[in-house]
């Protein structure tokens, strides 16, 4: 599924995001992760009606995986891009596609957000040693589980070396992205955004190369 939304920028800021926008507030992260699941059109985590439904948001891509009511596991791959020019500070296109990920490799990514820990870890601002002003990407995870739910925000975890936690949640973060092949599902959906220029959540901005 392919679409292309407008939307105004001012309502969706970048996951890498500086201090004074508070990124140590749940509060913002919920408000981030309500508005972008509203413009990718992607049902609130919050209101699932699965037994369990778990969302990493990763630059550029979010991963949904769910248990249906006979227990069988889903998921999908959303991958996005919003366009930047710095001609038109009011509106950006918005561009995303939606991929379904097998059953089997959802119900291991599962399997293995329980059995490495990463469950019950608490969001990074509860961890000791966690220095949630040392680099720019967070890794959000919202989760529904037994008619709770859930967001948590991992920053920069691959560079908190000290802090066992971020060990646990790198290693997952990595293996999902080893599962599901996230780079080349990625490369894939580049060759087809209708802009020259890009961001997918990060600072970065990414330029098609002229032939």
């Amino acid at each position: 599924m392919k679409s292309l939304i407008q939307v105004c920028l001012v309502l969706l800021p970048a996951i890498p995001v500086t201090g004074q926008d508070n990124r140590n507030s749940e509060a913002y992260w919920k408000n981030y992760t309500s508005v972008l699941s509203y413009e990718l059109k992607l049902a609130p985590v919050s209101s699932t009606k699965h037994n369990f439904h778990f969302r990493i948001w990763h630059p550029g891509q979010v991963v949904d995986i769910w248990q249906d009511s006979l227990s069988k596991f889903h998921g999908e791959i959303t991958c996005f891009a919003r366009e930047y020019d710095e001609s038109n500070l009011g509106k950006r296109n918005f561009y995303g596609e939606r991929t379904t990920i097998d059953q089997v490799w959802s119900a291991e990514i599962h399997d293995l957000f329980i059995s490495s820990g990463a469950q019950s870890i608490p969001t990074s601002d509860l961890i000791p040693g966690w220095d949630n002003e040392l680099g720019d990407i967070a890794y959000v995870f919202e989760q529904f589980v037994e008619n709770q739910y859930g967001i948590k925000t991992y920053i920069s975890p691959g560079l908190q070396s000290s802090v066992q936690e971020a060990a646990t949640i790198q290693a997952y973060i990595s293996q999902i992205g080893k599962t599901l092949r996230l780079k080349k599902v990625f490369r894939v959906f580049s060759k087809s955004i209708p802009f020259y220029c890009y961001t997918i959540g990060t600072r970065a901005v990414s330029c098609k190369k002229i032939k």
